[in-house]
């Protein structure tokens, strides 16, 4: 499997990681859980890949790509231990590290970062207005909102960094 996608051009290997952020997201946003296979899964992969051809999945070094996961754990660790990240959250990041670049695990920590903020001052501030509770009472958005005691999708923020970043590389 890894002399297959080590044989891929980094821009296959970008639609991968696209496809594998999205399906983490998706799977966040239901069920505020990530599965273990999703993200143990491609963090095994990238291993794989990495150390069966010698180079990331985006075509970078062994060295670069450990740095890069090195990053994620830095970003991601802290927040964990504080119980403000999920345990997926980081394995995500961690995972697309090994198959990516420090410049991606950032912009996709960025991103991520802006969109969070963002649910989170949307869902408080439309809190406040009664057709907003009602219209959100089962729906999408009271899933999103922060809640005492409930986790957040934050891997869902990070797939749309994922496709933000890898997406703006594919296109341009």
């Amino acid at each position: 499997m890894s002399t297959i996608l080590a044989g891929l051009p980094p821009d296959a290997s970008s639609i991968v990681l696209i496809g594998w952020a999205a399906v983490c997201g998706a799977q966040d946003i239901g069920r505020l859980r990530v599965s273990n296979v999703l993200t143990l899964g491609m963090l095994a992969l990238a291993l794989l890949v990495l150390l069966g051809s010698g180079h990331s999945m985006l075509g970078v070094s062994i060295g670069q790509a450990v740095l890069a996961f090195l990053l994620a754990m830095l970003l991601t660790l802290p927040g964990y231990a504080l119980g403000k990240l999920g345990a997926a959250d980081a394995k995500m990041l961690m995972a697309l590290g090994l198959a990516s670049t420090v410049m991606v695990v950032l912009e996709v920590f960025v991103v991520a970062g802006l969109v969070a903020a963002g649910l989170m001052l949307l869902t408080r501030y439309l809190d406040r207005y009664p057709w907003f509770v009602r219209a959100t009472s089962s729906g999408l958005l009271l899933r999103l909102a922060p809640r005492e005691g409930k986790s957040f999708p934050f891997a869902a923020c990070m797939a749309l960094g994922v496709i933000t970043s890898l997406g703006s590389r594919l296109l341009f």
